[in-house]
């Protein structure tokens, strides 16, 4: 992501992945700037603010298609492992990692009230089944609220 792909508002991309996976013009990402989201730019974020320049210090202009590739998986794996770590320590399932990222905002954000279709766009699916495919379901607890609303005449 560089600087070019933010605005006072929100940032804006096309995913890697669906550039190279969709038939159709892919739809831009679309992410509100969150106070948070600006707090995290400002620390970590490559110097200078300009257009062109990746906004965190991973890539450079200088890398060629390739090198790119190599550093960004290289980055995941790096990243996964520290989350491992960090899971193991709060004794969590070892398993997570950063593909768990967009089921967790997928099932967050609809127990928080969203509706599937705007969770739909903010992943950029094309298809409605694909972000139900990120969901995990609600929880027993849920389901029992419910019925128990459903039943109560009074």
């Amino acid at each position: 992501m560089k600087y070019k792909n933010i605005n006072k508002k929100s940032i804006s991309y096309l995913r890697h992945k669906t550039l190279h996976t969709t038939k159709d013009k892919p739809k831009p990402i679309i992410i509100p700037l969150t106070e948070t989201i600006k707090a995290v730019i400002e620390h970590y974020g490559t110097r200078p603010f300009l257009p062109d320049n990746y906004v965190f210090p991973i890539l450079t202009k200088k890398m060629d298609e390739a090198e790119k590739l190599r550093v960004n998986q290289n980055f995941i794996r790096f990243v996964n492992q520290h989350i491992q770590k960090l899971a193991k320590d709060l004794e969590l399932d070892a398993d997570i990692s950063t593909y768990y990222a967009r089921h967790s905002f997928t099932t967050a954000a609809i127990r928080n009230g969203a509706k599937m279709e705007l969770i739909q766009e903010s992943l950029g699916h094309r298809s409605l089944n694909t972000t139900q495919n990120y969901w995990a379901g609600f929880e027993d607890n849920v389901k029992q609220e419910i019925a128990d609303k459903l039943m109560d005449f009074g």
